[in-house]
């Protein structure tokens, strides 16, 4: 895995005050950060036009990455900490189109300098929303929920989330 050069970094985001900290820092700013895993080193790369809101996002599970949600529940929020990469460059001068292009420029240049990843998608910007599942997706994914109801309403464990809320 190649190095983390980071920004900033936050450690210990499973703590109230971490969380706080954070969204103090992040208010209404934008850019590229990494939620690493803190002993595989396998991170998930995002970007945002507001990163306070979307990393939150991410730690109450809300329209988060599958894979890196798997990963959370499998060993635990305090597991992993965030590493803003880069931050969205504020010159005035720039259309809100254009600054959505340049973090998603951004975005793919992290993508493409790691391996080891929870990615869905391999592009920056690419989502699944709007995608169609097959008849045989839909009745396993329907299968699956019925199977495991504890996953349904999408939530961290009680001790994540005391320590988050």
């Amino acid at each position: 895995m190649a190095y983390i050069s980071a920004d900033r970094v936050y450690h210990n985001i499973h703590e109230k005050s971490t969380l706080g900290v954070m969204k103090r820092d992040l208010n209404y700013v934008g850019g590229i950060y990494a939620i690493v895993h803190n002993e595989t080193q396998k991170l998930y790369i995002g970007s945002s036009m507001y990163l306070d809101r979307r990393i939150v996002d991410h730690i109450n599970n809300n329209h988060s990455n599958i894979y890196l949600q798997n990963a959370i529940a499998k060993h635990g929020l305090n597991n992993f900490s965030i590493y803003i990469l880069e931050l969205l460059p504020t010159d005035e001068g720039l259309t809100s189109e254009e600054l959505s292009v340049t973090l998603i420029k951004l975005e793919e240049k992290y993508i493409d300098s790691f391996n080891d990843k929870y990615k869905i998608n391999p592009q920056a910007g690419k989502t699944r929303l709007g995608a169609k599942h097959s008849e045989a997706t839909r009745e396993l994914m329907s299968r699956w929920r019925k199977e495991n109801p504890v996953f349904l309403n999408k939530n961290h464990s009680p001790e994540v989330l005391e320590g988050i809320l």
